[in-house]
């Protein structure tokens, strides 16, 4: 009966050895899926929210506080304080949700940035750069929610018309930064960060579509090192944007038919 046990047990540990080397597998398929930016914004708010929850990193060192910045010369917290979203729980989720789908639809099917990593990257960039100056004298001590809004604004804008559906009432992507902004104060926060988000990738629109469209310059040209980190052959051939090039070139021949680019199958929370 002994040796039966211990054949048993056997069993037992080698099912649960490939039951979690597949798990492994689709964690890392998924993650194989998502473009570059998309999956260092998500990874990163993932891997330092859940450090601060668990108490591996002090919460307290991740955020912005710039005496810490400027005198102590803690450096990191301007890149943490932009990743790390505070409190687990359902506007979490919520945000993670968001930012996987809106960052990655950007990135991989919108005209602008769909193979174009450095781009994208420069945009982020500069929001980000935008809210620290906003968290550093206001003071925000967290910036993740102004990032999401400034990605959810411009997303906004580039998919106007696409159907979403938020617990069973329907709107158009046009009013989706509006909606999340509502949702907030509900919710009994108070969403000055947000609408600060929403200003900022306005002006990022407003600078780079807006203005060209007119006959203006566009003064928010992507610096040279960001295509030497990000070049075109590596942007066409990153896991993800192969399949959005596609899309994109189907973009493009919808738009030379007269057809809504943006009308899309829709989005339910």
């Amino acid at each position: 009966s002994f040796f039966f046990f211990f054949l048993e047990r056997e069993r037992r540990q080698r099912r649960q050895a490939k039951r979690k080397r597949k798990e492994r597998e689709k964690v890392m398929e998924f993650l194989d899926q998502m473009p570059p930016i998309t999956k260092g914004l998500l990874v990163g708010s993932v891997f330092f929210t859940l450090a601060g929850h668990f108490g591996i990193f002090s919460p307290v060192s991740l955020v912005l506080y710039k005496d810490y910045v400027f005198y102590d010369f803690e450096i990191w917290r301007l890149a943490t304080c932009l990743l790390y979203q505070g409190k687990l729980g359902f506007g979490f989720l919520i945000n993670m949700l968001c930012l996987y789908r809106h960052s990655m639809s950007l990135e991989t099917q919108s005209i602008a940035f769909a193979g174009r990593t450095s781009d994208y990257l420069f945009m982020v960039l500069f929001g980000s750069f935008l809210l620290i100056l906003v968290g550093l004298f206001y003071p925000f001590p967290l910036l993740g929610q102004g990032l999401l809004l400034m990605l959810t604004y411009y997303w906004s804008q580039k998919f106007p018309n696409q159907n979403m559906n938020f617990f069973g009432i329907p709107f158009k992507g046009r009013y989706l930064p509006w909606v999340l902004v509502g949702m907030n104060f509900v919710m009994g926060g108070f969403p000055i960060l947000q609408i600060f988000g929403i200003l900022i990738g306005h002006i990022y629109f407003f600078l780079t579509e807006i203005i060209p469209l007119q006959g203006g310059r566009n003064y928010l040209q992507t610096p040279w090192f960001l295509y030497r980190l990000f070049p075109p052959e590596m942007n066409a051939n990153s896991p993800g944007l192969r399949r959005a090039r596609v899309g994109a070139g189907a973009d493009l021949r919808r738009a030379a038919q007269g057809q809504n680019i943006w009308q899309g199958q829709g989005h339910r929370f």
